[in-house]
């Protein structure tokens, strides 16, 4: 499992902890 980019994937996971 690799991240591509590191801001992408604290976005994605902001997101999902905002819902």
């Amino acid at each position: 499992m690799q991240l591509p980019s590191l801001p992408l994937s604290f976005e994605l996971t902001f997101a999902i902890f905002r819902r």
